[in-house]
C-alpha cells in the first residue's frame, strides 16, 4: 500500500497531505506568510497579533485519484449541480487517504473550515471568488468515526463543486478548459470561540484596496472594508454590513445620519451550530450554520464594545452602553481607535499585498478579542487574499449627449470604462416584484431567460431591484453567476421598502467585475435616473413570471466612464431591422 505523505511544519508554514499541487489559494497563503508576516508587522501593531490560522492542505493528487478511481471525469457533463454532488458523494476514497485523515483529526480537535484551492483559483486575471464550496464543520462529535465521516463528505462536496454550473460558466467566459482543472482542499482552523451551542468570531469581513464608489474626500485607492459580528459569510454574500474606509475608519460611506445606522446596520449574525457535528451533510454551505438575532449575541456578551445606543427620545446615537435605548451595531469603539487599530491593520495589509501582487487586492479576515487588565488584545487572522480584477475597456470614453426620449437610464455609480454596442435585448424584473418569498423564483426566471439568450447567441442588459447575487431575499435576487453569465451589463435598482446600497466587496460583485460585465447602481438620491415610461413601451419578447425579456425598437448602447463612475444606457438612432417571434415556452429549460 502506498503511503500518503503528511508533512508537518513545512517551510511554507502550511502542513501538507499528499504530493500534488496545493492550488492557488494555498499558494497565496504560503506567499503571504513568508512575505508579509515578519516581525515588523507584529511590532507595528503590538500588543495585537496578526497571523494566519493553522492550515493543512490536501494536495491535488488526492482529487485526481478520487476522480479516476470512481470514474467521475464525465460528471462535467451533468446538467444539475445536485447530480454532480450525488455522484461524488457515492465515491470511495482509497484507504491510505482515509488513514491520514484520521491522523489529521487526532491532531486537530477544533472546528474546521473546509475550503477549495483549485489550480486556477485566485489567479490574477480570473479569481474564482465564491464559485467553489466552503463547508464549516463543528468537528466535535465524541465518535472519531463520525467526525471522519463528516470530514470526508465535506471534502467530496468541495471536489464536486469543481464541476458545478457556475465554475463551468465562469471558466467558459474566460476560455479556460475545465477538463484540466484540479482541486486541492484547505483544512483551516476556524476562527472564533464557542458560546453555548454556537461558534463564531467576534469580528469578520472583507477588505479591498480599491473602492469603486468613494464618497466625499475618500479616494478610490483608500480602499474599503466590510465588517460584521459573527462569520464573514454575511459580508461576502451581500447582506447588511458595516462599511468603512480602512485609511479613514471614521468615514463610513452609507452612514450619513443616525437614521442611516438604523436602516443599514446588521440585525442578525451567522454562527456554526455545534450540535450538527453528527449531521449528514447535503453539500450545502448552510448544513452546519445558523442565523441568529443579535439578542443571542447579547446573551453571549459578545456585543460588548461593538454597539452604540439609539435613544428615540432625542433621536441621537450614543457610543457606549450607558444609555437607554436600542443597541445598534456600529463598531464605533473599534473604528474610532479606542480598542485596537482594525482600520490600520487592514490598510497596512492591503498596501503590502498590493505591492506584492502589483494589482489591487481583496482579502477576507476574522478577529478575536481578549481583555487583560483593562486593556484589549486583538488577534487578527488573514483567511485569504486574491487579486481584485477591474476590467477597463477604453480610457478615452465620453458620455454621449443623448435626448431623454432615447435615454433608458443614467447612473453615477458604475464600474469599468468602455462602450458596449448593438445590444438588442433587455431582461427586466418588474418593479413591484421583489418579495422575500418570491426572490428564488425570480432568480429561476432570470436564469431561464439567460439560457434563451445564450441559445440565440445574444447578450443583454439585466435590470432588477436590490443586489443581484445576494443570499438575503430581503436585499435582492439570489442568482448565481451561471444563471446570468451571458449578461453584458447588470443594473441594480431600488424598490418600495427596500434598503438599498450599491454592491461592493461581495463574491458576486467580484465575479461580474472580473468577467468584464458592466455594473451600474441606480441611486435616485444621488440623481441617478431610470426612464420607466420608455421601458414600459418596449415590446415583450417573452414573459417568465415577473421577469420579462424586452426587445427595444432600436439596439442599445452602454457607455461607462470610469474616471467619474458615470454611465448611460440609451437607444441608438439605428432601428432594429427585423422582428422576432418567440419560439419557446416557460418550462422548456427547467
Amino acid at each position: 500500500m502506498k503511503k500518503v505523505s503528511y508533512d508537518h511544519n513545512h517551510e511554507d508554514h502550511i502542513d501538507r497531505i499528499g504530493s500534488g499541487h496545493i492550488g492557488g489559494k494555498a499558494r497565496g497563503l504560503s506567499f503571504f506568510h513568508r512575505l508579509f508576516f515578519p516581525g515588523e508587522i507584529q511590532q507595528k501593531f503590538s500588543p495585537h497579533t496578526v497571523r494566519i490560522p493553522k492550515t493543512t492542505v490536501i494536495a491535488s493528487d488526492a482529487f485526481e485519484q478520487f476522480v479516476s478511481d470512481n470514474e467521475l471525469t464525465d460528471a462535467i457533463h451533468e446538467e444539475k449541480d445536485a447530480a454532480v454532488l450525488r455522484r461524488f458523494h457515492d465515491g470511495i476514497f482509497r484507504q491510505e487517504w482515509i488513514e491520514v485523515l484520521e491522523q489529521f483529526l487526532r491532531r486537530n480537535p477544533f472546528p474546521l473550515a473546509v475550503r477549495s484551492s483549485s489550480l486556477n483559483e485566485d489567479a490574477f486575471n480570473h479569481p474564482f471568488a465564491g464559485l467553489f464550496l466552503t463547508l464549516l464543520l463543528p468537528n466535535n462529535h465524541p465518535d472519531p468515526k463520525t467526525r471522519l465521516h463528516q470530514l470526508i463528505d465535506a471534502i467530496k462536496a468541495v471536489y464536486a463543486s469543481t464541476y458545478f454550473q457556475s465554475p463551468q460558466a465562469y471558466m467558459a467566459k474566460h476560455r479556460l478548459p475545465i477538463e484540466h482543472e484540479k482541486m486541492a482542499v484547505i483544512l483551516q482552523q476556524l476562527v472564533g470561540r464557542p458560546h453555548g451551542k454556537y461558534f463564531y468570531p467576534r469580528i469578520a469581513g472583507v477588505g479591498q484596496s480599491l473602492n469603486f464608489f468613494p464618497v466625499g474626500p475618500i479616494k478610490p485607492e483608500d480602499g474599503i472594508a466590510l465588517t460584521v459580528l459573527g462569520l464573514g459569510k454575511m459580508a461576502v454574500e451581500g447582506d447588511r454590513v458595516m462599511r468603512f474606509c480602512p485609511r479613514f475608519p471614521t468615514v463610513r460611506p452609507q452612514m450619513y445620519t443616525a437614521k442611516d445606522f438604523l436602516r443599514y446596520t446588521q440585525t442578525h449574525f451567522i454562527a456554526v451550530d455545534l450540535t450538527t457535528g453528527g449531521r449528514q451533510l447535503t453539500g450545502q454551505e448552510t448544513d452546519t450554520l445558523v442565523t441568529l438575532p443579535l439578542s443571542v449575541a447579547e446573551q453571549h456578551n459578545t456585543l460588548q464594545n461593538l454597539v452604540s445606543i439609539w435613544d428615540p427620545r432625542d433621536r441621537t446615537l450614543y457610543d457606549g452602553a450607558f444609555h437607554q435605548g436600542t443597541k445598534v451595531l456600529t463598531f464605533n469603539a473599534i473604528l474610532k481607535g479606542g480598542l485596537f487599530p482594525l482600520g490600520g491593520i487592514i490598510d497596512t495589509l492591503l498596501e503590502r499585498f498590493q505591492e506584492g501582487f502589483q494589482s489591487p487586492v481583496d482579502m477576507e479576515y476574522a478577529v478575536e478579542l481578549d481583555h487583560y487588565g483593562g486593556f484589549a488584545h486583538a488577534t487578527f487572522y488573514l483567511l485569504q487574499a486574491r487579486p481584485l480584477v477591474a476590467r477597463r475597456f477604453d480610457d478615452d470614453i465620453k458620455i454621449p449627449d443623448v435626448p431623454e426620449n432615447r435615454t433608458i437610464l443614467r447612473s453615477g455609480h458604475t464600474m469599468g470604462t468602455g462602450k458596449l454596442t448593438d445590444i438588442k435585448y433587455l431582461v427586466r424584473v418588474l418593479p413591484t416584484a421583489l418579495e422575500p418569498t418570491a426572490s428564488r423564483e425570480l432568480a429561476n426566471s432570470a436564469a431561464r431567460l439567460d439560457l434563451l439568450m445564450r441559445k440565440r447567441g445574444e447578450q443583454y442588459v439585466l435590470i432588477g431591484p436590490g443586489r443581484w447575487g445576494s443570499t438575503n431575499p430581503r436585499l435582492g435576487i439570489p442568482v448565481t453567476f451561471a444563471q446570468i453569465a451571458n449578461a453584458a451589463a447588470i443594473i441594480e435598482t431600488g424598490a418600495p421598502g427596500l434598503d438599498f446600497e450599491p454592491s461592493q466587496g461581495t463574491h458576486f460583485f467580484h465575479l461580474i467585475t472580473a468577467g468584464g460585465i458592466v455594473y451600474m447602481a441606480m441611486m435616485p438620491e444621488h440623481n441617478d435616473s431610470i426612464n420607466h415610461d420608455l421601458l414600459d413601451s418596449f415590446a415583450i419578447d417573452h414573459r417568465d413570471g415577473n421577469v420579462v425579456l424586452l426587445r427595444p425598437p432600436r439596439p442599445m448602447e452602454v457607455v461607462v466612464d470610469g474616471r467619474d463612475t458615470k454611465g448611460i444606457i440609451h437607444l441608438t438612432e439605428k432601428t432594429t431591422p427585423e422582428t422576432f417571434e418567440p419560439d419557446w415556452e416557460a418550462g422548456d429549460f427547467d
